[in-house]
Parts: C-alpha cells; sequence; structure tokens
C-alpha cells in the first residue's frame, strides 16, 4: 500500500512539474510596444510602453510632470515646470541684479 503511494505520490511530482514547464514555456512571449518622444521643456528623449498612453509622467532630466503622448512621434501638450526648490532663485541674473 505504501508503495503505491509513493509512485502515485511521484507520478504527481512529475506531471506538476511538466505542467509547470508548459506554462513557462509556451507563454505569450509577445514584447512590449515601446514609444518615444522627446520632452517638450529640455527636448531628453524618452520612452514608455504602449500602455501607458496618455498616463502622467516625469521628465528624469528637468522633472517637469505632464501627460504622455497616445500616439507615437505625436506631440504632446505643453507640460508643468518642475516645483521651486525652497530658497533658490531660477533666474539668478534676476536675483543678483536686486540686490
Amino acid at each position: 500500500m505504501s508503495v503505491t503511494i509513493a509512485v502515485a505520490g511521484i507520478v504527481l511530482a512529475a506531471a506538476l512539474a511538466a505542467g509547470g514547464y508548459l506554462l513557462v514555456r509556451f507563454r505569450s512571449t509577445a514584447e512590449p510596444v515601446i514609444y518615444h518622444f522627446r520632452c517638450p521643456n529640455c527636448g531628453q528623449k524618452l520612452r514608455y510602453t504602449a500602455d501607458r498612453a496618455g498616463r502622467e509622467a516625469m521628465c528624469s532630466r528637468c522633472r517637469s510632470a505632464g501627460p504622455l503622448p497616445i500616439k507615437p512621434q505625436a506631440e504632446c501638450g505643453p507640460w508643468s515646470a518642475p516645483a521651486r526648490s525652497a530658497g533658490i532663485p531660477l533666474n539668478l541674473q534676476a536675483a543678483t541684479a536686486k540686490t
């Protein structure tokens, strides 16, 4: 009786292993569609997957934020400027001319 249970356990383990292998082997290997565009503020080339089109994003260079274009190579609307750091003026000439 214990031999029968052991053989059944081995067969079950082999079936689960084969099923796991087939699941990994034959799953969909479709590559995600990648879109590219340039940041409207600084010109940095940015890329994103098609499923993120239309969502808000932030430029990695200038930190401006705005929506990603829905179509590849499409113009996107104006992005908002990055938040200012406290105590650091953005226009240094204007700041020094006042003093």
